[in-house]
This record gives structure tokens, C-alpha cells and sequence, in this order.
């Protein structure tokens, strides 16, 4: 792809003729999410960019997708040329690989028991060797490519992974850091690669690699079986894809690279995000530069096909090719985790029963009155319709109901009975009334608007298994209302079917809906700690209508035909869904306790940019600190104000008619560093703030990742603008951070590589709040 500018380079000779005077700030857009000049000259070259000595270049592209491009492109600034970066050096790209590789993988293996969340992302991968399903809060991408690193070093799966337990000899333990140290490692060269990209200097990108490389937090990451390494990997690779594709669209529309690398952006925000949830920051990010950088062509009037052939550009590479990634992971991971394992009863019934060696009886498809069924609870958490003979202490006093997760139990066996006692049977469809009977008590399910839940209060209203057999008493009547049939794009037949018709519940009598929810228990003494179910009143919506859906998961009846195991199909779509809704709620239960002072492992949003915070983590007598390098941490807070406050300026000077830019390049840089930056930083940083979530110090490394690329380019920045013609002393400046930022890596290295008696580290407590 280097080629292209070197194509582009050798055109600078054709190019000198179309020079200009002296670019003025007139003329150029303010916009802080404008890329492009405003001037409709797009032969202009502009002058040298204080971040790179290379020269501007006429835009000439070659392969272009129709005849009239070229002349498009001519006549807008959708081709306003760009400066091309330096070319990496290749000595210290490959001494920052080497670097990287033995900062990560030196004594990697040392500490051989289970570290920290070790003990949750090693069972997991454990569970792609025994094809298990489990279910976790994150996408499934990067635990499967645990599972194939597990794999590659002949982890078999048997090991349980608890934590603290010492790693077993048949469990290669090393090798297996490794492979996450390995991607870890390529943030580092991506971090130098990204500041070329960016415009800035050898030195400044130098600068901006070695803060990639001694974070001492991302460090002690980067070393174990965790998400952490994969995630920030990819995030690296983002970010640079997308500083990357901007080059080439100032240089080369249209062109292979300029495909390669929008196709690679899209990639890797697709695979950000089929990581960690945090990775859709990220593709907030990149949606925003687009959504500004498309609306900025479009000020300028384009003709239609080409600017119509970048939104549809856009739209494959950064909209389709991300969902595919997604989808695609949690396809492979559907495939691979084809057995019965731990997970099972938070996924659909419909998923159960084609998972091999479950518990779960082929029975007929159509429910019939008279049938004997299992009623499965289809929302989070999942659980079966139970009822026990045990009566509440309160309310009604009747025998309760309850939900109930343990499959073979008697007590979750119902009939459905016809509203009319003496009719003749027929298949169950939807509207049609029943009475649900308890097999073994022969009582039936009735509401009591009278009385309040017995946990949830009058929020709700109390359900029990009352009445006698043969009469029809209060509010034991019962609509069926089917929602749909999974795996029909339109709702299906209408008709109550096994395993496949997710219908709701509704009292004929009163109208509430049978519900039940993954957090409200009955009491543990006579309750058994089991899940409450009660009717509601409230209106359902997106965010509620699952705590009133319901499956018949068994069908017991000796009068019809039993079903094929082809009349149920397995619905990809169906279980993404219920996969997807269960993390939504898992994360969605990670909040602190009211009341509860947050843990030892805990920190606050604030603690963090302010380096309040660290969190010591270790195994087998070696202890590891996650703690932020000071110069770094503190760096990149000093570098978003700084970047604030002069843009302030920046504007005051402006609107007093002050020409601050000497080409059109250097206040797009600027500019392109807010969103990149600052909203980088704030995108990742403030949700944390916002979330009632717990939260931890591992959480403000990809905010960190962006900030660091702040710090890198204001530094230059200033150094450009304070010391112009002093080359000397701004490299000299950016060498003496480099060394301040090794000696405080150096003299923290021990945090990294592990250490055994904290007491020995007490004068290395810089801040009062730091734990050694």
C-alpha cells in the first residue's frame, strides 16, 4: 500500500506548476469535524506541515471506478491532497517489537497458580476444549480465541481454573500468557505507526511508542489470560486503521489501500466490540468522524455518483462489515459449544433441546387441552413455573408459586385445562382461555387483586395455586396470547407449540400478566430463596415485555403423535437474541450494593486520571501491581486541558481575525485531534461516570489509549509553536520525556515482573491512596 504514496510522491514534479501563494486561514472551515479545506482548488499544495517536513502532493488517483471520477474530484476538495507521512523507520520499529515482546513475555510464567480473573477467562476457554456451553457478560469473540490459544497449547479443558489453584504440568501455562502477550505486544509498534500517520514527528512518535511500552498497568494486563490484551489490541488497531484511511483519503480515493483500510477499520471495530461491550466507544468514535467527514463533502456540493459511491463505501465497510464480524463470532461460538454444560438454563428452550446430552424429552408440537406441559419463564435467567406444598405466610395464605430451575421435579408439571369444564379437546391457539392446574395438588393458578406480591408488594398482585378441582373459581381463567413462533419471520401460525410459540399469560378476569423477573426471590425460610412470580398491570414495553413471556419447554400426551426433532429447527437468530438480552442483564446486575462501602479491588471514575487508584493482583507468593506509570497517567490529564484551553485560544484569536495557520493541514490535524483525542478520551471515560456500575482501574485503559495519542501530538504541538525554528531543542525536550519515562519504568519494573514483599516497595507509595 506504500506504493500508492510513492506514486503519489513522484507526481510532486507534475505538481509544482499548480503551487500557490501562501495559503492564508481564510477560506478554511472551523468546523471541528471538518477534514477538508474549503477551498474549491483540489490541485492546491499546500506548504510543509510543522509535524512533517514532507511536501504536500497534487491528488491523482489511479483504477478509479468511473470515467467521471477524476474529473469529480477535480472540481471538488473531496480530493484535497494530504500530506504524506514519514515513512516508518524500520530499526526502531523493529527494536519497539523486540522491546514490546520481552516487556510482555520476560518471567511471564513465574507466578504458576491462577491469577486474578484468570479464574474466569481460563475456565471459559477450558469450555471450547469440552465444547460445554456456559454463558459470561461479554461477546464471545475473545474467548474463543482463548479457546484457540488453549487449544494450541494442549490445554484439554479438565483443569477447573479456581482461584489460586497451582497450574497442573499437562497445563502449559506459559505458552498459554503468551498467546495474549503476543497481540498485547502489537499495540506498541501500532502506537509508533499511529503517530507517523498522524503527522508527527520520528521523535514524537517515538515518544507516543514508549508510552505504549511502559505503561505499567497495561503492562501486568498484557501478561495474563484475560480479555484486557485482546481488547486493547484491537483498539490499537482502530484507531490506527482509521488515522491510516484518512491519509489515503486526502491522497488516493478509490484506490486498493484506500479500500484495505476502511475495510480494516471496519474489521477492527466489528471485532473491538465482539470483545468487550466497551468496543462500541469505539465505534462511536469512528461513526462520528464519518458522519462529519461525509456531511463535510456534502457542504461542498458534489455531483451524486461519487458522493453516493462513498456512503455506500461507508456503509459496507463501517456498518455491514462490523455486524458480520459480530454475528459471526457468536455463529462460531453456537458451533463450537454444541454440549450441555453450566450455562444452560439462561438460554431458550428452543437452543436446550439441540444441545447434546440435555435433559429434555421429544414430545408433541401441538398443545392440546388436556395436555401435560412444562411452562418455561422465557426471560432473563429463564426457570420453570413450579409450585411446592407450602402456602404463604401472607396474602392469601394459598400455596405459592414460584420459578424453579431444576428440570425433573414433579412439582413443574401443569395440565391445561379448558375454561368450560366437559368440552371437547382441541389444539390451543391465539385468545383461547384455559385453566392451568397443578398436577400434583390438582389446584389451579388464580390472582388475587386483593392482595399485594409477597416480595414485590403492590407493585404487583399475589398468583396462587388455589380453588378445588371441578369448579371454576375467581381469577383462575387464563388468555393465551401468542407472540410469535421462532423461526417464522411473521408470527408464525398462531397455534401453541412445543418448544417453538413464545406466548403471554393474561388473567381473563382481572387482565394482568403472569410475570416474573432474574431478581426478585421469595424469602430463603419459606420461600427456599426461589424466584417470585406475580401478575402485572403495567403496560408492556421493550423493556419489560420479557418478564411477561413464557414457553411450554415438556408436552406429556399419550394421544397425539410425538414430534421429530426436525419439526423444532434451531434458530440462530433466536438464540443470538436470548444470548445477547442475558448479558445486557448480567451487566446490568454488576451495581454496587446501597449502602455497601466499595471493595479493596474497587476504584471510583475520578481515582483515575488522577492516579488515585491501583489494584494488586498475584498468585504463589508473586505479587502484581496494576498501577498507572505517573508521567503517562498525569500526562495525558495535563493534555486534555492544555488541548482545551488552547483551542480556546485558538477560537478568541480567531473571531479577532488572527491568521494562526500557515496551511489548511495543520488546523485539520488540530482538529481531527478533538475527535480522536478528546472525544476519544470523554467517549470511553464518561460513561463510567454515568453507569451506576462497579467499577475498576482496567476500565480506563482505552480512554487511555486515546489520551496518550493527545499527549504525543499537543506536546509537538506547543514545541512547534513556541520554538519554531529551535529543531534541536524540541527533540531534545521529547528525549528527556522519553528518559523520564523509561527511569520511572525502570524503577517500577518490579510491579511488572513481580515481586514478593510489599513492605520492601513503602518508599515507591508516591500517592497516599496507592496499596503496595
Amino acid at each position: 500500500m506504500t506504493s500508492e504514496y510513492l506514486r503519489a510522491r513522484r507526481q510532486q514534479v507534475q505538481a509544482q506548476s499548480t503551487l500557490p501563494k501562501k495559503p492564508s486561514f481564510q477560506g478554511i472551515s472551523l468546523d471541528l469535524f471538518t477534514t477538508k479545506s474549503t477551498d474549491s482548488s483540489a490541485a492546491k499544495v499546500c506548504s510543509s506541515s510543522p509535524h512533517s517536513p514532507t511536501r504536500r502532493l497534487t491528488h491523482k488517483t489511479n483504477n478509479q471506478p468511473f470515467d467521471s471520477e477524476q474529473k469529480y474530484l477535480n472540481k471538488t476538495s473531496l480530493s484535497a491532497p494530504g500530506t504524506v507521512p514519514h515513512r516508518a523507520n524500520k530499526a526502531i520499529l523493529y527494536t519497539f517489537i523486540a522491546l514490546a515482546l520481552f516487556t510482555r513475555l520476560y518471567q511471564i510464567g513465574k507466578a504458576n497458580t491462577v491469577v486474578w480473573d484468570e479464574a474466569h477467562f481460563g475456565k471459559f476457554a477450558g469450555f471450547y476444549q469440552t465444547r460445554k456451553w456456559y454463558t459470561d457478560l461479554h461477546p464471545p469473540l475473545g474467548k474463543s480465541l482463548l479457546g484457540l490459544f488453549a487449544n494450541f497449547v494442549g490445554y484439554d479443558g479438565k483443569f477447573g481454573f479456581d482461584s489460586g489453584a497451582t497450574y497442573p504440568a499437562t497445563l502449559f501455562h506459559t505458552p498459554f500468557r503468551a498467546c495474549c502477550a503476543f497481540l498485547a505486544a502489537l499495540t506498541v509498534p501500532l502506537a509508533y505507526l499511529t503517530g507517523l500517520e498522524l503527522h508527527l514527528s520520528q521523535d514524537a512518535s517515538v515518544f507516543l511508542g514508549v508510552m505504549a511500552l511502559t505503561d505499567v498497568a497495561t503492562l501486568v494486563l498484557s501478561r495474563f489470560i484475560l480479555l484486557d490484551p485482546l481488547l486493547l489490541f484491537f483498539t490499537s488497531l482502530s484507531v490506527f486503521a482509521v488515522f491510516r484511511f484518512r491519509n489515503y483519503q486526502r491522497v488516493a480515493v478509490f484506490t486498493r489501500g484506500w479500500w484495505v483500510y476502511l475495510g480494516l477499520t471496519g474489521f477492527a471495530i466489528g471485532a473491538t466490540m465482539s470483545v468487550k461491550w466497551v468496543g462500541l466507544f469505539v465505534v462511536i468514535i469512528v461513526g462520528l468522524h464519518t458522519v462529519n467527514d461525509l456531511g463535510a463533502m456534502l457542504l461542498e456540493k458534489p455531483k451524486v455518483v461519487p458522493y453516493v459511491m462513498h456512503w455506500v463505501a461507508r456503509i459496507l465497510c463501517l456498518i455491514l462489515l462490523p455486524l458480520i464480524v459480530y454475528l459471526g463470532a457468536f455463529y462460531i461460538h453456537f458451533a463450537v459449544l454444541t454440549n450441555s454444560g453450566p450455562g444452560d438454563g439462561k438460554m431458550g428452550s428452543l437452543f436446550q433441546y439441540h444441545l447434546k446430552g440435555v435433559d429434555m424429552q421429544t414430545g408433541p408440537v401441538n398443545v392440546w387441552t388436556g395436555s401435560e406441559v412444562q411452562i418455561r419463564y422465557h426471560g432473563a435467567g429463564g426457570g420453570l413455573l413450579h409450585s411446592h406444598p407450602h402456602n404463604y405466610p401472607v396474602g392469601s395464605k394459598e400455596q405459592q408459586v414460584t420459578l424453579y430451575g431444576w428440570r425433573r421435579d414433579d412439582n413443574n408439571r401443569m395440565i391445561l385445562l379448558d375454561a368450560v369444564a366437559g368440552q371437547e379437546k382441541h389444539a390451543l391457539k391465539h385468545g383461547d382461555l384455559v385453566r392451568i392446574q397443578h398436577k400434583l395438588s390438582k389446584k389451579l393458578l388464580r390472582v388475587h387483586e386483593e392482595f399485594g406480591a409477597p416480595t414485590s408488594g403492590e407493585k404487583y398482585r399475589e398468583v396462587s395455586f388455589g380453588g378445588e378441582e371441578g369448579t371454576v373459581g375467581k381469577g383462575e381463567v387464563w388468555k393465551i396470547v401468542v407472540v410469535d413462533e421462532l423461526g417464522k419471520s411473521f408470527g408464525g401460525s398462531g397455534q401453541l407449540k412445543t418448544l417453538l410459540t413464545r406466548f403471554r399469560i393474561q388473567n381473563q378476569e382481572s387482565g394482568c400478566w403472569l410475570r416474573s423477573d432474574h431478581m426478585t426471590k421469595l424469602d430463603k425460610v419459606w420461600g427456599f430463596d426461589q424466584h417470585e412470580v406475580a401478575c402485572t398491570h403495567e403496560p408492556l414495553n421493550w423493556e419489560n415485555s420479557r418478564n411477561a413471556l413464557w414457553n411450554i419447554e415438556e408436552h406429556w400426551n399419550p394421544e397425539l403423535p410425538v414430534g421429530k426433532k426436525s419439526d423444532y429447527p434451531w434458530s440462530f437468530f433466536s438464540a443470538f437474541m436470548d444470548d445477547n438480552y442475558d448479558k445486557m442483564l448480567g451487566n446490568s446486575m454488576l451495581v454496587p450494593e446501597p449502602g455497601k462501602a466499595k471493595s479493596s479491588i474497587e476504584s471510583y471514575p475520578w481515582e483515575w486520571p488522577t492516579l488515585q487508584t491501583n489494584l494488586v493482583v498475584g498468585g504463589a507468593g508473586w505479587s502484581y501491581n496494576i498501577i498507572g506509570h505517573p508521567l503517562i497517567w498525569l500526562g495525558v490529564t495535563a493534555a486534555l486541558i492544555t488541548y482545551l484551553a488552547v483551542a480556546a485560544v485558538y477560537l478568541i484569536r480567531y473571531f479577532q481575525g488572527a491568521k494562526d495557520w500557515k496551511s489548511s493541514e495543520q488546523l485539520h490535524d488540530f482538529w481531527f485531534m478533538f475527535k480522536i483525542g478528546i472525544l476519544g478520551w470523554l467517549v470511553n471515560f464518561i460513561p463510567y461516570i454515568l453507569m451506576p456500575r462497579v467499577t475498576y482501574i482496567h476500565h480506563y485503559l482505552p480512554a487511555l489509549q486515546f489520551g496518550m495519542i493527545l499527549f504525543a501530538y499537543i506536546v509537538e504541538h506547543l514545541l512547534v509553536r513556541l520554538l519554531p525554528r529551535q529543531h534541536m531543542t524540541r527533540r531534545l525536550v521529547f528525549w528527556v520525556l522519553i528518559c523520564i519515562d523509561l527511569g520511572i519504568f525502570w524503577y517500577f519494573k518490579d510491579f511488572v515482573f513481580g515481586y514478593k514483599n510489599g513492605w520492601e516497595y513503602r518508599g515507591r507509595k508516591w500517592f497516599k491512596a496507592w496499596n503496595i
